[in-house]
């Protein structure tokens, strides 16, 4: 793969950070267009768009830190700040990502009395390509691999961050087809179910969906992360946003078959 896009001096552009920021561009602009379509207030998100990039990259860069602070040698102050500063180095998380944007927004939201869930749901679209984005630039890189595998569509990488020489699950691509298809599943059953659209959240099924195919693509994941327990971190935090999402789902669901 292409780990490093192109290199001028100390300074290299990796295919990751390449990836984030065309991510971070593309749903900006399709959130605002989103947003301006159902005339939401953009001078809103305008006026916080850099905290909400810099709350965002700092828990993905500290959550990454934490999770593996023993490639970076011995834990300090002067490590970590180092790793905050020197952003155009791979290693970021996903998790830490969404979890740094959402208490950011959410944090705004309820200090100028915005609705977080109606905001969320202009959001959500744009953030998810946002994400295929910062996948494609992974797979480029070679972050986020998967375990070896004898299926046809393994791959190999010829990276030194990738501690397996055989084929391995192309895991990037599998969350891009989850993206794709909680994308699609949402608007073909908005679609066919416009009548149940005007009081059901479709944000919640698709961020319900999302989560459920993020703790399945864990069991593929080879590379080397936080546990707890024996068990990936990244399973905890996905089945944390899914069980409380799944039971407003089916409290939605019962309520609206009722009505």
């Amino acid at each position: 793969m292409y780990p490093v896009l192109f290199k001028i001096g100390p300074f290299a552009l990796y295919s990751l950070w390449a990836g984030v920021l065309i991510g971070f561009f593309v749903a900006t602009v399709l959130f605002l267009k989103r947003a301006k379509y159902e005339r939401m207030d953009l001078n809103f998100i305008l006026g916080h768009g850099l905290s909400l990039l810099i709350g965002s990259f700092l828990f993905s860069r500290s959550c990454f830190f934490f999770a593996n602070w023993g490639y970076f040698g011995q834990f300090s102050i002067i490590n970590f700040l180092k790793q905050l500063l020197f952003f155009w180095q791979p290693g970021y998380s996903f998790w830490g990502a969404i979890l740094g944007f959402s208490f950011v927004f959410y944090w705004h939201c309820r200090r100028h009395g915005e609705s977080f869930l109606q905001w969320l749901d202009v959001a959500l679209v744009p953030i998810l390509i946002g994400i295929a984005c910062a996948n494609f630039g992974q797979l480029l890189d070679g972050e986020g691999y998967g375990r070896e595998t004898i299926l046809p569509w393994g791959i190999t990488f010829e990276n030194t961050g990738v501690k397996y020489t055989v084929p391995v699950h192309p895991t990037q691509v599998y969350s891009l087809l989850l993206i794709a298809t909680v994308i699609f599943t949402r608007k073909i059953v908005m679609d066919r179910w416009s009548m149940l659209s005007k009081n059901y959240n479709w944000t919640i099924f698709a961020i319900a969906g999302f989560s459920l195919g993020r703790f399945i693509l864990e069991f593929f994941r080879g590379d080397d992360t936080l546990e707890f327990l024996g068990i990936r971190v990244a399973f905890f935090i996905a089945m944390i946003v899914f069980v409380p999402t799944a039971y407003l789902l089916y409290k939605q669901s019962k309520q609206t078959l009722i009505n």
